[in-house]
């Protein structure tokens, strides 16, 4: 069942963090991008679980998952290698 009045704050939120979103994520900001895509199903009664970013596609690292976003070209380490050699 939808519930207009959740479904505006959800919606105010994650319009906050998506005009606001570091360019490498955290995993700690997966999982709050996560909360934000529940927030919205809860709030439409609708499956939105497509939306959610999924584990295979986060490489765990001791700082940071690697997803990098706006179209941001990753360099890999052997073309970063590469690069200081030439």
């Amino acid at each position: 069942m939808f519930d207009e009045k959740k479904w505006s704050i959800a919606c105010i939120k994650f319009k906050a963090y998506y005009g606001n979103v570091p360019p490498w994520i955290k995993t700690a900001e997966v999982a709050y991008y996560h909360e934000l895509v529940s927030a919205l199903e809860e709030a439409s009664g609708e499956d939105l679980s497509h939306f959610k970013i999924p584990a295979e596609r986060v490489r765990r690292r001791d700082w940071m998952a690697s997803i990098p976003l706006h179209g941001m070209k990753v360099q890999s380490d052997s073309q970063r290698k590469l690069s200081q050699i030439a």
